[in-house]
């Protein structure tokens, strides 16, 4: 049971991280999170709430919102999986 936990939180780690560096490409970019609601057609709260983790987005939402910020959800992730 321990390395099933262990590798949970190992996954939330990842999950947080790539979260939290689309988070700051979204800044670096000027974007608020109602330019991104606007872009992407998710509500500012969605928004808010991706960024915070607090919602397990569907894969729509969450290429809505890579693609918000021009960003290739599966270069995204090669690019991840290599570094």
């Amino acid at each position: 049971m321990g390395n099933v936990r262990k590798r949970g939180r190992k996954i939330e780690n990842k999950v947080y991280n790539i979260i939290t560096y689309l988070k700051e490409i979204r800044k670096s970019k000027k974007l608020t999170q109602e330019d991104m609601a606007k872009r992407t057609g998710l509500t500012q709260q969605m928004i808010s709430k991706i960024e915070s983790c607090n919602v397990n987005p569907s894969m729509e939402s969450f290429v809505k919102y890579c693609d918000g910020i021009g960003i290739n959800l599966l270069e995204l992730l090669k690019s991840y999986r290599k570094g």
